[in-house]
C-alpha cells in the first residue's frame, strides 16, 4: 500500500480552516435571534418589561417552555444567553424581568404559600409516615378520642402520600389536600403568581 505523507504547512492550513469555521458556526449561533432559537429548540417566546408591575418599559424578548435546567444550561452556553426568572401575574400581558440569576431549578418550598398550616408530604413507606408523621406527634394528645381522631386524619393523609412518585411533593393546607407539585421544575404557580426560569440576552 502506498504510504501518504501529508506536509505540516497542508495540515497548519487545514487547522487554520476548522478554527475559522468553528469561530463562524459560534457567531452565527451568538448572534442568532431569540425567535430563531426558540423556533429551532421547539420554545416559547415571551415579551418582558423592567418595572415589577408588569407596566410596559424596555420591552425585551425571552424564551420559556424548558423542560429541564440541563437544557437551559446547554442552549445558554450555545447562544451566549443568560438564564433569569421572569414573573407575571394573572392579567398581565408582560412577564417582569426579576435580573435574578437562576443556578438551579426551582424546588418549591412551604413559606412560598404563606401559610402557616401549609405541609409538604413526599413519597415514604407507612412505617417513615407512621413514625414522623402520627407517633411523633401522639404526646401533645391526652385525649383518647383527641388522639384517634388525629390518627384517622393522617392516615387519610398517606393514602394520597403513598401514590407520589420520588419526585413529586403533595401539598396540604392542615387536613385539606391541595395539589401535588415536582419536587424540581422550570416554573411554579400560586396565588396568581407565576415563576418561571428562562432565556434572555445578556445586555451590551
Amino acid at each position: 500500500m502506498k504510504e501518504i505523507t501529508i506536509s505540516q504547512e497542508s495540515l497548519d492550513a487545514f487547522r487554520s480552516q476548522s478554527e475559522c469555521f468553528l469561530a463562524e458556526e459560534e457567531e452565527v449561533q451568538e448572534t442568532a435571534s431569540i425567535e430563531d432559537i426558540a423556533y429551532e429548540n421547539g420554545l416559547e417566546v415571551i415579551e418582558t418589561t423592567d418595572q415589577w408591575n408588569g407596566y410596559p418599559s424596555h420591552l425585551r424578548k425571552a424564551i420559556i417552555g424548558l423542560q429541564s435546567f440541563d437544557e437551559a444550561k446547554q442552549l445558554a452556553e450555545q447562544y451566549g444567553l443568560d438564564i433569569e426568572f421572569f414573573e407575571r401575574r394573572d392579567g398581565w400581558q408582560l412577564y417582569y424581568r426579576t435580573g435574578n440569576t437562576a443556578t438551579e431549578p426551582i424546588r418549591p418550598r412551604e413559606e412560598w404559600y404563606k401559610s402557616d398550616d401549609v405541609h409538604f408530604y413526599e413519597h415514604q413507606t407507612y412505617e417513615e409516615f407512621r413514625k414522623w408523621e402520627i407517633d411523633y406527634y401522639l404526646k401533645d394528645f391526652t385525649i383518647p378520642s383527641e388522639r384517634r381522631r388525629f390518627i384517622r386524619s393522617q392516615e387519610k393523609i398517606y393514602e394520597r402520600v403513598k401514590t407520589l412518585a420520588d419526585d413529586e411533593i403533595a401539598v396540604f393546607f392542615g387536613d385539606d389536600y391541595y395539589e401535588t407539585i415536582s419536587s424540581e421544575s422550570m416554573s411554579f404557580y400560586y396565588d396568581t403568581r407565576l415563576t418561571v426560569i428562562g432565556l434572555i440576552k445578556p445586555l451590551d
